[in-house]
């Protein structure tokens, strides 16, 4: 038979209310009301904060950085831009080196090879060395010339070519991330000036709070001293100079903005471009004016006449150059550049230096 159960009857504390828990304090009913409108406020000032947050970055397209700091579009851009500038200069700083060591030992090589054939022309004029020195000196003769080429054809082999080709690029990169640096700056002056006048930021940084500010996040000055050594390593009185299929090319940039490669052909010849490259870069042609018939190679072509504004070499910048656009058919032939665009400082083409001198 089972036993009866007993229940201890429930305590009741002096005003009523009942135990929630063994081991937890009583709780007033009052005070339950008083965390829950706590709760609902704290809630509501997130809510507020998100919304004031949102307003800063999506509203007015700006980015926040440790916390507190809100930054404009232009300042974002500038100080990723700045970051990455150094470490890009130092490899281009490798890469010229790198070239430069390759030139220096096909040089010393070649000219070994000069002296030794020079030296076994005059023995077979004159005598003075036994059969078996002769046969020494030209195993030797044909061991330098498998180990280098004329200085002046080296910008032709493929892996020089290569580099030569990296390195061009990389420097036109390099000069574009400049010209951006003082077009940021003035955008960036110009946002914080807007955004400073503007009402619903004022606002919106008051009620996040005290700690919350618009940039600038620092002062650039540091920085932009840095950049005279880098500039001096891309803005050179020289670019790289290759070679494809025996012609010289070389790498410029059109209107400060448009990368473009051209063909060396030396003195007297019009400055072509293709019509492609033309509307890249954004050059007016006017395709129902006058057209003039040119040269080149055994193809005669009807061409359109315009004007770049501007041809960078390097630190060279030749303004207001005029050249002729080729029509669809002849875009085969890719952009041609001789000595008639240039007016001073003149070039001089070096191809045993791999390089398109300005002096």
């Amino acid at each position: 038979m089972l036993s009866p159960r007993f229940h201890r009857p429930v305590r009741r504390s002096k005003d009523g209310s009942l135990p929630l828990e063994r081991g937890i304090p009583l709780v007033r009913r009052g005070s339950l009301l008083a965390l829950g409108m706590i709760a609902m406020t704290a809630s509501h000032a997130l809510c507020d904060n998100q919304t004031h947050s949102e307003l800063l970055a999506d509203g007015k397209g700006l980015t926040v950085i440790r916390g507190n700091m809100w930054l404009c579009r232009a300042e974002v851009e500038l100080r990723s831009l700045l970051t990455t500038l150094p470490g890009r200069s130092e490899q281009i700083e490798r890469m010229q080196v790198e070239i430069e060591t390759l030139r220096a030992s096909n040089a010393r090589i070649w000219s070994a090879r000069i002296r030794i054939g020079l030296l076994l022309e005059e023995i077979a004029r004159n005598g003075g060395a036994t059969e078996e020195e002769i046969r020494g000196w030209r195993a030797q003769v044909r061991r330098l010339e498998s180990q280098s080429m004329a200085p002046d054809r080296l910008g032709g082999r493929e892996d020089v070519r290569r580099k030569l080709i990296e390195l061009t690029n990389a420097r036109n990169e390099m000069i574009l991330s400049l010209l951006q640096v003082p077009r940021l700056t003035a955008e960036l002056e110009d946002d914080y000036r807007r955004l400073r006048r503007d009402a619903e930021v004022t606002a919106a940084l008051q009620s996040l709070g005290a700690r919350h500010r618009l940039g600038p996040s620092k002062n650039f000055d540091r920085e932009f001293r840095r950049l005279e050594h880098i500039q001096d390593r891309v803005l050179t009185d020289w670019i790289p100079l290759y070679q494809t299929s025996g012609r010289s090319r070389l790498g410029v940039l059109i209107n400060e903005e448009f990368p473009v490669t051209f063909t060396w052909v030396g003195t007297g010849r019009e400055t072509l471009i293709t019509a492609s490259m033309a509307e890249a870069a954004g050059l007016e042609i006017d395709d129902n004016g006058e057209t003039v018939r040119v040269t080149v190679g055994r193809r005669t072509l009807e061409v359109w006449p315009t004007m770049i504004s501007s041809l960078r070499f390097g630190g060279t910048v030749f303004r207001e150059v005029p050249a002729y656009v080729l029509p669809p058919e002849g875009e085969d032939l890719g952009a041609q550049i001789g000595l008639e665009a240039f007016s001073e400082p003149s070039a001089i083409v070096r191809p045993d230096l791999l390089r398109l001198i300005f002096q």
